[in-house]
């Protein structure tokens, strides 16, 4: 009877074992690191070592001046819950930077129009790794898009000012 009995934890231990060392797919929401986002750059430049945030850039910092600094705080939680995969047409042009209203926090403030937004600055032809920021579990997939030659920072982002360029699907 005890053998039977050890027999059956030492299965259900190898069994658990399994399961917990077993690969599940990646699954989550966030932002772009690299190239960086809008809200990614402007925490970046705005953290300090006490743990406040306060951009030097001056669009970082007049975002933070309309907005607060809560979205900096959540730079990862750009995201609209009921988009179920939608984009273009759903988020509309002149509000993407935000994924347009209704999200967890007010991003409004990083879809103002200028021209000294940070930026990460890309070699054309160059081979880069995209990075991203999986922060909260759930499918969904990475959509990378890229503003086109010839985009005028000085006006509304569209979506026809974006080139689709790749995806992960988690």
């Amino acid at each position: 009877m005890r053998s039977i009995k050890s027999a059956v934890i030492a299965a259900v231990l190898v069994l658990v074992t399994a399961l917990l060392m077993a690969p599940t797919p990646a699954q989550a929401h966030g932002v772009t690191m690299f190239p960086g986002s809008r809200t990614f750059l402007c925490w970046q430049d705005g953290l300090r070592d006490n743990g406040q945030i306060q951009p030097y850039n001056p669009a970082c910092a007049a975002a933070v001046q309309q907005g607060g600094a809560t979205p900096l705080y959540n730079w990862f939680a750009v995201l609209r819950s009921d988009a179920a995969g939608r984009t273009s047409g759903f988020i509309p042009d002149g509000q993407i930077c935000s994924a347009g209203t209704g999200g967890p926090y007010d991003f409004t403030a990083y879809n103002a129009v200028r021209s000294d937004w940070p930026v990460t600055h890309l070699t054309s032809g160059a081979t880069i790794q995209m990075r991203h920021s999986n922060w909260a579990e759930h499918p969904g997939t990475f959509r990378y898009s890229i503003t086109k030659n010839g985009w005028n920072p000085d006006a509304p982002l569209k979506w026809s000012d974006l080139e689709p360029f790749g995806s992960v699907t988690d």
